[in-house]
């Protein structure tokens, strides 16, 4: 039987600065870095903060009352320490497992499948392209503005066909979404010359923007180096490849719900990629009109702009985390002016090369009722858009040149 003891001066002093140790470690899990939310969802992060503000006390709570109850006699140091042993066990039973999962989920092999060496992410193939040679073959390029849909499957481009064979009364129109996220115009040039060129399409519809204008966000977690105009410093999807924390980095280290250090706001007015991206589009012109293909030139829509509200700043993701960095990130002012050169440049190109331009970007209202984030499109605006394009290609006549040359009499036509 132990006997009762009372607590010691020293026991005091190491009661209270435990105490305050403590008290300053659960503090840090009240500053969580604002990254973490908008790259892994605010629901998820704050399950986590609020778990480890309440596991916190109650294990330090728990640490102190086992301490005092040792220090008086109430509880033996020998199941102490089989208290901490067959804590610290369970702790490292569970490790295999968490790392098995995490493993499992970070498969380099599987992941391998997925990406291009020079394209980054494998690009999508036209489907009937070869099939009638005589039908009237749309290619839709860009990125994921381009790529995404629905939850129905159906994006803008889907809808832009279905609309493009109602008012031509042309069932051989075939419209191809080969847009791919991550894509930027080099991206796209590289993939039309060595994939795409050879199907010959009738025209190209061409739209990039915000892929492009985050190449210029070089102290980004996605950038290695300075800028440069090959776009090399800029690493994208392929992160998810080279850098592999390991389970325990990953878990603790990217989320960085603990203590995290105020960004440095960035504002510029220079984004040198401009020249890149003028290159590329104008390059991309040249060899499309060199095999006769039309190309349509189309500025993109954003919700960034000047001065945005609350709600619309929480829901941005492509700046917040794409343009984001250890110790920088951009302004919100600094993206919504990027967004305006970068369309403002693609609309100089059309005027200087004389091929139609479809100012996407004027006609979409910058709103959360068009936008679930920077430039990604809410359900409702994928008919919007699709009825602009539409409208426009054939206030502009850009499809009559393709009807005439085309015969119709193999093709049925809408009542």
């Amino acid at each position: 039987m132990h006997q009762n003891h009372k607590l010691t001066v020293t026991d005091g002093i190491v009661i209270l600065l435990f105490v305050i140790a403590a008290t300053w470690f659960c503090a840090g899990f009240y500053y969580p870095d604002p990254y973490a939310f908008h790259r892994f969802g605010e629901g998820l992060v704050l399950l986590l903060v609020w778990a480890a503000r309440i596991a916190t006390p109650l294990v330090s709570g728990g640490i102190l009352f086992i301490y005092i109850m040792v220090r008086t006699g109430r509880l033996s140091s020998t199941k102490a320490l089989l208290m901490a042993g067959s804590t610290l066990a369970s702790l490292l039973l569970l490790y295999p497992v968490g790392s098995f999962i995490y493993s499992r989920n970070n498969n380099i092999e599987q992941k391998i499948k997925y990406y291009h060496p020079y394209l980054q992410l494998t690009p999508p193939l036209p489907k009937q392209a070869s099939a009638d040679s005589s039908a009237i073959h749309i290619f839709c390029l860009g990125g994921s503005t381009t790529e995404y849909a629905d939850k129905k499957g159906g994006g803008w481009v889907g809808r832009t066909e279905k609309l493009l064979r109602e008012r031509t009364g042309r069932t051989d129109v075939i419209v191809h979404n080969l847009g791919r996220q991550w894509f930027t115009s080099l991206h796209t040039l590289i993939n039309y010359e060595t994939n795409l060129r050879h199907y010959k399409p009738r025209l190209i519809i061409v739209m990039h923007a915000i892929n492009d204008l985050l190449q210029n966000a070089d102290h980004s977690y996605l950038s290695h180096g300075p800028f440069r105009e090959d776009y090399g410093h800029f690493y994208g999807p392929v992160t998810r490849l080279i850098l592999n924390k390991g389970f325990l980095r990953e878990v603790f280290g990217s989320m960085r719900l603990w203590y995290s250090t105020p960004r440095e706001t960035i504002e510029t007015h220079e984004f040198p990629g401009l020249v890149s991206f003028e290159r590329n589009l104008s390059t991309l012109l040249d060899l499309a009109q060199k095999d006769g293909t039309r190309v349509v030139l189309m500025t993109q829509p954003t919700l960034l702009k000047d001065a945005m509200s609350p709600q619309e700043q929480k829901v941005l993701h492509m700046v917040a985390v794409e343009a984001y960095g250890p110790k920088k990130k951009w302004s919100y002012a600094t993206a919504s002016r990027g967004m305006k050169a970068y369309n403002s440049c693609t609309k100089n190109v059309a005027k200087t090369r004389g091929v139609a331009l479809i100012d996407l970007a004027q006609a979409v209202p910058q709103t959360l009722d068009y936008f679930w984030d920077d430039v990604h499109y809410n359900e409702t605006t994928y008919t919007f858009i699709s009825e602009f394009v539409v409208g426009e290609l054939l206030r502009q006549n850009v499809l009559d040149p393709l009807l005439k040359n085309t015969p119709a009499d193999k093709h049925s036509r809408s009542p």
